[in-house]
């Protein structure tokens, strides 16, 4: 059986509202990230904006003018999450891997990643994996897995370009080994660096005309 190909797909901060969420990432590293879209089956709306070949960065709220289906993904309606928007506006939150086999990389993983489920923005499709309740493997530092159909070029082709270069992820964790051993059972490690911290983080560099970005 042939194992699934398994790449670094995109990065997810998070926000209390998309405007402050943009204004974030600007002051941060110079860019503004365009317009994306709404998920109705989630009550999240987001922007866009690609970071590589086949790497984008997104940043995604809560949309007021809706009503979720079921619990939000990506944590955003956990206590935590909430408490630190409402204290910092937004943050690098987690990220996301795509798989040529959802099915298999989920079932490989240590942690429970959920069942993937159907979704879509506009004419796009795609699966991922969320579990019932929302909740992020280790404070989103696993990152969820997604798929997207075959017969369709990733996304980030058809996004703005933000005329920089993703370079690298950052993890921290007071638990060095146990995030490397989950990362390598689904596929991912070898993505980002693992280092040893106080709490669970994460940061981003990227490259634009020479000069080093960090988020």
């Amino acid at each position: 059986m042939t194992s699934p190909t398994i790449r670094f797909d995109h990065l997810v901060v998070a926000c209390e509202t998309l405007e402050g969420g943009v204004a974030w990432v600007r002051e941060r590293i110079g860019v503004t990230v365009p317009t994306g879209g709404e998920h109705a089956r989630m009550a999240t709306h987001n922007h866009v904006g690609r970071i590589g070949e086949d790497i984008f960065l997104e940043i995604i709220a809560i949309n007021p003018n809706d009503t979720p289906e079921r619990t939000r993904w990506f944590a955003l309606d956990d206590e935590d999450v909430r408490v630190r928007l409402a204290r910092d506006g937004a943050f690098l939150h987690h990220w996301v891997v795509n798989s040529t086999d959802i099915a298999a990389t989920c079932a490989a993983a240590e942690h429970d990643p959920g069942p993937p489920i159907s979704m879509s923005r506009g004419t796009l499709h795609w699966q991922i994996a969320v579990r019932d309740d929302g909740v992020l493997a280790r404070d989103g530092l696993i990152p969820t897995v997604i798929e997207w159909p075959s017969n369709i070029t990733h996304p980030a082709g058809n996004m703005t370009d933000l005329d920089l270069r993703y370079v690298g992820l950052t993890l921290e964790t007071s638990d060095p080994e146990g995030v490397a051993v989950d990362l390598a059972a689904m596929g991912a490690d070898g993505m980002c660096t693992v280092v040893e911290a106080a709490k669970s983080g994460m940061h981003a560099t990227f490259t634009r005309n020479g000069e080093t970005l960090t988020l």
